[in-house]
């Protein structure tokens, strides 16, 4: 099973984004782990949630980027548009479909995330730990 193992490489450095995708990374976790043993009872009410998790958080970091003009913005969003309809299909399969053949595409969407991450993710935290830094200046001044 591969389930994503948290560590200092996904962080950072920005608290209050890096707090949240570790939530989330946990709540992935303990989806792919349900899905592996087959506890049906919450698939769809978990993963409503771990799709909503995934809006705000998205949500919140693009806000985030355009405040600090990221210049990857957009296709930063495109990434995490793609993601979240991947989701939504797989959450679609799961109502119509019986699970094994979906929970393979549950663990790629999982590597994905924990590589998004790790490349991705990492590109726009000088962005906005140097936004923060002149505006907590500007601030002192």
């Amino acid at each position: 099973m591969n389930m994503i193992d948290w560590k200092e490489g996904y962080k950072i450095g920005i608290k209050d984004m890096d707090e949240p995708r570790e939530f989330l990374t946990e709540k992935l976790n303990c989806f792919l782990a349900k899905i592996s043993k087959k506890i049906k009872s919450e698939y769809i009410e978990d993963l409503n949630q771990l799709i909503d998790g995934f809006r705000m958080y998205f949500s919140k970091e693009e806000q985030m980027l355009a405040k600090v003009k990221f210049p990857e913005l957009d296709e930063h969003k495109s990434y995490h548009r793609d993601y979240l309809r991947k989701l939504i299909r797989l959450r679609r399969q799961m109502s119509d479909e019986t699970l094994t053949p979906i929970k393979d595409d549950f663990f790629v969407l999982a590597s994905l995330y924990a590589e998004h991450m790790l490349i991705n993710d990492l590109e726009f935290a000088p962005f906005i730990r140097l936004k923060r830094m002149i505006e907590s200046h500007s601030i002192k001044k």
